[in-house]
């Protein structure tokens, strides 16, 4: 993300909290220019953020899914743990399937930044992106980082 080819598009899109996945912010300054770069004049990114600072101000979260299946279940455990106000989350999932009673398990795990509304509208006007939209879902809620869930913004190159 941070030295992208092709283009230039109309339309970037940066969704399931990607940007977060990077290893440190300024990397994410990087990929916020290079995008800038790749887009075409009036063009337009959409970035998808996790907003973590209710998980911050909480306690660690965890969900649990399950699915029948048409021959068992499924379970998808997601744990999430902040290690501080401006640092990263912690994520881990475990994933379960039974099948003919007999259970697969394996999971995945993570360390993502944090990323603020604040640093990533300053991190893409710096880019020269101008912002035409934030929501704090994707039913174009207005974000509010008390209690929105994500952090949506588009953005414009001029």
């Amino acid at each position: 993300m941070r030295e992208t080819s092709g283009g230039p598009f109309d339309l970037i899109m940066l969704i399931g909290n990607s940007l977060s996945m990077l290893p440190t912010h300024d990397d994410v300054r990087q990929a916020l220019a290079a995008i800038s770069r790749q887009l075409e004049p009036r063009g337009m990114a959409f970035v998808h953020a996790v907003n973590y600072h209710p998980l911050e101000i909480g306690q660690p979260k965890h969900k649990v899914a399950r699915k029948e299946l048409p021959d068992g279940e499924a379970v998808v455990v997601k744990n999430m743990i902040p290690t501080g106000r401006d640092g990263a989350v912690l994520v881990a999932f475990g994933y379960f399937v039974r099948r003919s009673a007999r259970w697969t398990v394996w999971g995945s795990e993570s360390t993502l930044l944090n990323l603020s509304e604040r640093f990533l509208v300053d991190a893409a006007s710096r880019a020269g992106l101008s912002v035409e939209g934030e929501y704090g879902d994707y039913d174009r809620s207005a974000f509010n980082m008390e209690i929105s869930p994500d952090l949506l913004l588009l953005l414009r190159k001029p």
